[in-house]
């Protein structure tokens, strides 16, 4: 996606690689503060983890966050789907 922005090749798709590393484990062993960027910013806590607390846990509120994974998908995909299209719209070729 920043390439529509950039003609020159960033190292940003490797932060976000690196980034999604932190999917492969819970949540809970992250500070607090990661754990809000995890849930709220960058939802990867509900593609792995919150959904599996319905399964695995008597966690009081994973009922809560099993219902609420999809709207979260549904939410960030019309965010992305939007910054897709303004994307496109400003999209310049490298000329190669």
């Amino acid at each position: 996606m920043i390439s529509f922005f950039t003609i020159k090749e960033t190292g940003l798709s490797n932060l976000v690689m690196d980034l999604f590393e932190f999917s492969k484990y819970p949540i809970t062993i992250s500070s607090d503060i990661l754990r809000f960027v995890f849930t709220v910013l960058i939802p990867i806590g509900f593609t792995a983890f919150y959904p599996s607390l319905f399964y695995i846990t008597d966690y009081k509120y994973s009922l809560l966050f099993a219902l609420l994974t999809p709207l979260v998908s549904i939410l960030f995909f019309v965010i992305s789907y939007s910054i897709w299209n303004l994307a496109l719209k400003h999209y310049s070729s490298s000329g190669s």
